[in-house]
């Protein structure tokens, strides 16, 4: 489990080996869907944290904890936390721009996404998610700009592919939406659903 976690557990507790395992603990609590739990680990470690990494590290994962509880404002606020002490979170960054989304909060959820993408040009998720919003924002230049960077990280990514159709077809330029909904069916797309968006457009 500790592997999966690597980046976060990193720098935590270094000389304190059962607060570290008692963080370990919390995230095993998280992992087994016993959220409740976790937080109250949580809260408690806040208490004993004596650096911003681990201040970084325990909002973090209370911040995920919380909104797989729904608890989406908190979510924000425990993530916000954790931004403020390293701007450069591409993870974090990614979340955030997943809660103003679900918020409405369009406008700040792509510059959120943006940034992510700046922070961690290797993370496809950031660019799809960047496009994903600027496509539903109007801003079809943009929204192709990162799609196709997306797929410059990850080339067999089958919602990018129909987002860039999609993008495409709003500008009007059916050689290249013909492509991408190809692609996009090539790799197991279910193009009904690609096909059920175009009508509505």
């Amino acid at each position: 489990m500790e592997e999966g976690y690597k980046e976060i557990l990193e720098g935590v507790f270094p000389e304190e080996r059962d607060k570290y395992e008692t963080f370990v603990k919390a995230i095993s609590f998280y992992n087994y869907n016993q959220t409740d739990k976790a937080i109250e680990i949580l809260r408690k470690l806040e208490l004993e944290c004596s650096t911003p990494r681990e201040y970084e590290s325990i909002y973090t994962i209370w911040s995920i904890c919380c909104s797989e509880k729904g608890l989406i404002d908190e979510a924000i606020t425990y993530a916000e936390k954790a931004l403020k002490i390293n701007p450069t979170n591409a993870t974090l960054l990614s979340n955030m721009g997943v809660f103003y989304a679900s918020r409405g909060r369009t406008n700040d959820a792509i510059e959120i996404f943006k940034r992510a993408a700046e922070h961690d040009p290797k993370d496809p998720v950031a660019f799809h998610n960047a496009s994903t919003f600027l496509l539903r924002a109007g801003r079809v230049e943009e929204s192709i700009e990162y799609g196709l960077k997306a797929l410059e990280v990850a080339p067999n990514n089958e919602e990018t592919m129909a987002t860039l159709a999609l993008a495409y077809k709003m500008q009007s330029d059916e050689e290249q939406f013909a492509k991408y909904y190809q692609m996009s069916k090539d790799h197991g797309y279910k193009t009904n659903d690609l096909d059920e968006m175009l009508n509505k457009m």
